[in-house]
């Protein structure tokens, strides 16, 4: 029995159409995960689910006990990884109660793995039916039976966690490509012979007495009625063919690319940075320590930092880059070595009014033209004047991902780059990150970035590092 029924739901913004005509049918068992660019209308449909947003268009059914976790947390927190203690938390006060349908709206937001690992357990032994939004790759394909595809308003229903019905879609995608291709040609070809034959009936029909070559006229005449209907009659089967003929959409490709590459300018020093007998504390909470450890990085290492919440991985960023002091030991730079750093979490821009000031606190020699045109890489293109302020919640993310690819670092260091950005930003990130050629530490709770990108991970917890 189903839980859920949205039957052609629809909503409407001032600015036009946010979505149209989605249908779900929602049973017990199924985990359905909606997938969309930010501002494609993932909560707003969340939240017609829920009850909250009565639709423009449609109607929604529900039965049975609903647990909704709405997102509402704020983005940054005074206290490193109390936001994962208070998700988890709501998270765990939500599942200790039967419900015949869950709807999470981010809820692997500021959850470490370990949080994560919990949650997924906890959904794949639940009999409840699930709708959720998540931008982790390995969450969706670890707990998503179907995915629904939210893309310039339409709604796309796919049977398979991310992975398989993101291919299944690509597949469909190619055959109803090479489909319409077909049909075009066809089409084409029956207008061109219709247009013919009704060319020639026409032709037919103006009786040429010069033609009647001394036959009867009314013979002659009676001949050329006679060629004249069938030729009409040709062109009215074929105007018949192509009225019956199945139309096959085009299957919308997005051409827009976020194609930009951060690489530094020159090599840099071959031995990046070495720390040697570190201890750390914070807040009187130790993040390495008792016991000190020695750290070597070289050229074109690729690290990720992986632990718990509140292991202080960005506390030790900090001490690396030499913006904060250990309690013990010594950090030694590489001769010369360029930093670039970005914190997706946080947004470290100070006082920066406008996007061009923004970009060039990363890099000081850009030209006016050089923000344009990393901004429309990464799909904000913007005036170098324009304020920071005037940017919405997924312009800033992406002006973070504008700030990596200006970097002109021997050293990209990256604190949760992912953090808030939607799927196809994250996966231009990804190849950014497996592209470039220098040195990166990255700190993530990500588990596809770090097997995809990190050539060595680190794993910080109870004062200890460890190198896998």
């Amino acid at each position: 029995m189903s839980v859920l029924r949205l039957i052609k739901v629809g909503i409407d913004l001032p600015e036009g159409t946010l979505f149209d005509e989605v249908d779900l049918v929602l049973e017990r068992g199924m985990r359905v995960a909606i997938s969309g660019e930010n501002g494609a209308g993932k909560t707003t449909l969340m939240r017609v689910a829920a009850g909250e947003v009565e639709p423009d268009r449609g109607t929604t059914e529900l039965r049975g006990s609903v647990g909704w976790l709405p997102q509402h947390l704020p983005d940054t927190l005074e206290h490193p990884g109390s936001g994962g203690e208070r998700q988890r938390r709501r998270l765990e006060e939500l599942l200790s109660r039967s419900h015949d349908l869950l709807l999470l709206d981010e809820p692997t937001h500021h959850l470490d793995l370990g949080a994560m690992s919990w949650l997924e357990s906890a959904l794949l032994s639940s009999d409840a039916a699930v709708l959720f939004v998540s931008h982790d790759r390995a969450f969706l394909d670890a707990v998503a039976t179907h995915v629904g595809f939210l893309e310039r308003g339409a709604w796309r229903l796919e049977t398979g966690n991310y992975s398989q019905a993101t291919e299944r879609r690509r597949g469909e995608d190619a055959v109803n490509a090479r489909r319409h291709h077909v049909q075009t040609r066809k089409v084409a070809a029956l207008e061109a012979e219709f247009h013919r034959q009704r060319s020639k009936a026409k032709s037919a029909d103006r009786f040429n007495h010069k033609r009647a070559s001394g036959q009867p006229l009314i013979l002659a005449k009676g001949k050329a009625e006679n060629v004249s209907n069938k030729l009409a009659g040709r062109a009215r089967a074929l105007k018949t063919r192509l009225a019956r003929e199945e139309v096959v959409a085009k299957p919308w490709e997005d051409r827009r690319r976020l194609s930009f590459s951060a690489q530094p300018s020159s090599p840099g020093p071959s031995e990046v940075l070495r720390a040697e007998g570190l201890v750390v504390t914070r807040g009187g909470r130790q993040v390495i320590g008792p016991d000190a450890v020695d750290l070597h990085v070289r050229r074109s290492d690729k690290i990720a930092l992986v632990g718990p919440n509140g292991s202080g991985k960005s506390t030790l960023l900090a001490v690396l880059m030499g913006t904060l002091e250990p309690d013990a030991g010594r950090v030694v730079l590489g001769t010369g070595l360029r930093i670039g750093f970005a914190d997706q979490a946080r947004e470290p821009w100070g006082d920066a009014a406008t996007v061009g000031e923004v970009l060039r606190r990363v890099r000081s020699n850009l030209l006016d033209a050089d923000v344009w045109r990393v901004t429309a890489e990464v799909g904000v293109p913007s005036a170098p004047s324009r304020p920071v302020f005037e940017l919405s919640g997924g312009e800033r993310r992406r002006l973070t991902l504008a700030q990596i690819a200006v970097s002109d670092g021997h050293l990209l260091v990256l604190d949760e780059p992912t953090h808030h950005l939607d799927l196809r930003a994250v996966e231009a990130l990804e190849k950014l990150l497996v592209e470039y050629s220098g040195t990166l530490l990255l700190a993530t709770h990500d588990r596809r970035l770090v097997e995809r990108v990190a050539t060595r991970v680190w794993r910080l917890g109870d004062g200890r590092l460890e190198e896998d």
